[in-house]
């Protein structure tokens, strides 16, 4: 303790360790969000969902994703289930009409560039494309950027500009 203060009283005059003590008050530096550190083509599906989400609100679009996924036990499945929760259904749902294609509603669903579509994606697709929806299944963020150019709620410059 007397080594302390010894240590502190003579900083205090000489002002000696100020820097540690700036040093101390600064926020400690971030960490990279895995967006800045993994190649776009190598992002996770829940990344590329968020990234897509964000631009999505930014369009002012009428849109929405079912959380499907997750972790839930026996009971609670069975609550969501005899509420209405479908298997299959795609990760992302527009309302908002496409300038480019005439469609009751468009349904994307979202895959890693190593993601698979299980088999109630592919049959809740085929059922709901019987229903007059555009659907598509898309692998990694790029091409949903051109799905987005394609249906025309984004310009062809988007897909240079990384997100």
């Amino acid at each position: 303790m007397e080594e302390y203060e010894k240590k502190r009283d003579k900083a205090r005059l000489d002002g000696s360790g100020d820097n540690e003590i700036i040093e101390s008050l600064k926020p400690p530096p971030t960490a990279k969000s895995k967006k800045e550190t993994t190649p776009v083509a190598d992002w996770p599906e829940w990344l590329i969902q968020k990234v897509v989400a964000q631009k999505l609100n930014k369009l002012g679009l009428c849109w929405w994703h079912t959380p499907n996924e997750g972790k839930r036990t026996p009971r609670q499945g069975k609550a969501l289930r005899d509420a209405g929760l479908k298997s299959g259904v795609y990760d992302i749902i527009i309302a908002s009409p496409s300038p480019n294609i005439e469609a009751r509603g468009i349904a994307l669903e979202l895959k890693s560039k190593t993601g698979r579509e299980s088999e109630s994606q592919k049959e809740w697709g085929a059922d709901i494309r019987k229903c007059g929806w555009y659907t598509k299944t898309l692998w990694g963020y790029q091409a949903v950027i051109q799905e987005l150019i394609y249906l025309g709620f984004l310009e062809n410059t988007e897909l240079n500009n990384g997100s």
